[in-house]
């Protein structure tokens, strides 16, 4: 439990950085048509397979999409500011779709399988939705994918490339905070792999549900406000795991 506590406040930590700097990028900023985003290590078959795979998720009339190749440059641009050790010559396989949505619509997310596998090992729906955000994407529906099985950080750098590409620069410091945001809440279900009442989707609806309560806030919310919030639910998420806990050694007495 100690252990838990630690990881907690730090993700309160990263939370509150990510509130004291986040600056949105609406829909507006991508275009009409969808963005999609390769990995570079992709054969031709893999390729097509992932464009199929992709391109069945667009919806509405707009087949149309234009495309930006993720490379290991790309990891390393994106990710490697926030501790990873990407190199110019990393493979990538996982790839992204990313369509604007209306105005309040918020971040959609859907893992898509290629060839009946979902291949995405590590990274969850809930995950890149909170990374999103706490980046500050806003309104836009995306899609993931991977031909082979990867962790899906090529489709996250992808995601992040994406919005450059149309020249909305998302700021590197929320960019950060959102990449140790996710770490830490891996470490949480890491941590819990096995237990009994915990799941990746409620930590992450949670951290997702505080942000919300926040930014409808607006600009006016206090310090105290933000304290109060990250502190409610940082005894929720404490309060629900003890539970776990107890109710599990009980079952083994």
């Amino acid at each position: 439990m100690k252990k838990l506590n630690i990881i907690l406040l730090s993700l309160v930590s990263l939370i509150t950085l990510g509130i004291f700097t986040t600056q949105s990028v609406k829909a507006d900023s991508l275009s009409d048509q969808p963005v999609m985003t390769l990995g570079t290590s992709l054969t031709d078959s893999q390729k097509q397979g992932t464009i199929d795979a992709l391109s069945s998720q667009i919806s509405g009339n707009n087949s149309n999409y234009t495309t930006v190749t993720v490379t290991g440059d790309t990891l390393v641009k994106y990710l490697n500011p926030s501790g990873s050790s990407f190199t110019s010559s990393s493979g990538v396989w996982s790839s992204a779709l990313i369509q604007k949505t209306s105005s309040g619509s918020g971040i959609n997310v859907k893992i898509v399988d290629y060839n009946g596998n979902n291949n995405i090992t590590t990274i969850t729906a809930d995950q890149y939705r909170n990374a999103a955000v706490t980046a500050g994407i806003s309104d836009a529906d995306i899609y993931v994918t991977s031909a082979t099985p990867i962790d899906g950080s090529g489709a996250l750098a992808g995601i992040y490339a994406a919005y450059a590409s149309t020249g909305s620069s998302l700021n590197q410091s929320q960019v950060n905070a959102a990449q140790n945001e996710m770490g830490v809440l891996s470490g949480i279900t890491d941590a819990n792999k096995g237990t009994d009442g915990y799941s990746d989707k409620q930590l992450n609806n949670a951290v997702a549900g505080m942000k919300s309560d926040i930014a409808q806030k607006g600009d006016n919310i206090t310090v105290n406000q933000i304290t109060l919030s990250l502190t409610t639910t940082y005894k929720r998420i404490i309060s629900k795991t003890s539970l776990i806990i107890i109710k599990n050694r009980r079952s083994l007495t």
